[in-house]
């Protein structure tokens, strides 16, 4: 994880590492037959040539102890998403305000519809003159602003640390001081755009592990304001808690209401669970494949565990289809 690399391993290896913890090499290979020891040595070779693992005496154990997998932040928020497009009406010095009593770490705004640049720097100006500590933009192409302007914008509000252009014709990455200018050509015409799951969006971290260990990776520490100003969990679901004209923001993300689903975390949720890839991987509780089902599997995610494949990968049917069989 200090590396943010990922390495995939065989089960057997897996049950090695795990049930023969503080023993040396020699005795965790006296339960096997020679074949099988072969095959442990090659395994711990992989380890060693790898450098995910290294020989030391047993003396020295006390030196390496567990990994904490404890998972806290001062923040009441980490993330907060704000949405809007052609009709919002947004009222932003109300909304940023109760933002920077709290401290928040993270802003997003997300432009649905074309946004001058005249618009974005009173905006940005307003949260670069708050406690708010970082921000990100998307926002769609706009021939009439120039990445000359995208950078000037971030040099004048250094809490940018992201800006995203989509529906451009050209996809470029661009790192600017503190900030990355990226331009990619999907389109994200709406909130119901989010909850894609691939392979590209992988974290790999102690932080986003301990994390997942404990809270949602999506919903922990999150909220949200939709386009038309309804407070949300994500602008994808459909539950609001008040507009935030009309109801105290910073009330309603305590309560313990608006909190339960950040503890529905990777080992309760259904084909997840079973996943190699759930610590690396983020959620969606807004589209789910059974939406009686608070716990069902994300429905965009089109990796299948159990046959090891993704939706683009030859040979795959789909975990409904796998079931089945099984039958």
């Amino acid at each position: 994880m200090q590396r943010k690399e990922y390495h995939i391993i065989p089960n057997s290896l897996y049950d090695i590492l795990s049930s023969c913890s503080n023993k040396s090499i020699p005795e965790i290979k006296e339960g096997y037959d020679e074949a099988s020891r072969s095959i442990i040595d090659n395994y711990f070779q992989y380890l060693f040539d790898k450098e995910l693992a290294f020989p030391c005496n047993c003396e020295d154990l006390p030196h390496f102890p567990d990994m904490n997998q404890h998972w806290e932040t001062p923040c009441l928020l980490e993330n907060f998403i704000l949405d809007i497009d052609i009709q919002s009406n947004h009222d932003y010095s109300k909304i940023v305000e109760p933002l920077s009593q709290i401290l928040l770490k993270v802003i997003q705004l997300r432009f649905f519809c074309i946004a001058d640049i005249n618009h974005l720097s009173e905006i940005t100006n307003l949260i670069r003159n708050s406690d708010i500590r970082g921000m990100q933009i998307l926002l769609p192409f706009n021939p009439s602003i120039s990445l000359d302007n995208y950078l000037q914008l971030m040099d004048e509000n250094t809490k940018i640390t992201l800006l995203t252009i989509y529906n451009s014709p050209e996809p470029t990455i661009k790192y600017h001081k503190q900030a990355i200018l990226m331009q990619i050509k999907e389109n994200v015409a709406s909130s119901s755009d989010c909850g894609k799951i691939s392979k590209e969006s992988f974290t790999c971290n102690q932080n986003l592990f301990a994390e997942s260990q404990n809270f949602n990776t999506c919903l922990n520490c999150k909220a949200s304001i939709d386009v038309n100003g309804e407070i949300k969990n994500c602008p994808s679901m459909t539950k609001s808690f008040g507009h935030y004209k009309n109801a105290s923001l910073v009330d309603i993300i305590q309560t313990v209401e608006f909190q339960n689903l950040r503890k529905i975390k990777k080992e309760d949720i259904e084909v997840c669970k079973d996943c190699e890839f759930r610590h690396l991987c983020t959620d969606c509780r807004a589209f789910i494949k059974d939406s009686s089902n608070i716990y069902s599997q994300p429905a965009k995610c089109t990796y299948n565990p159990y046959i090891a494949k993704w939706g683009s990968d030859d040979g795959y049917y789909s975990v409904e289809e796998w079931n089945k069989n099984k039958i």
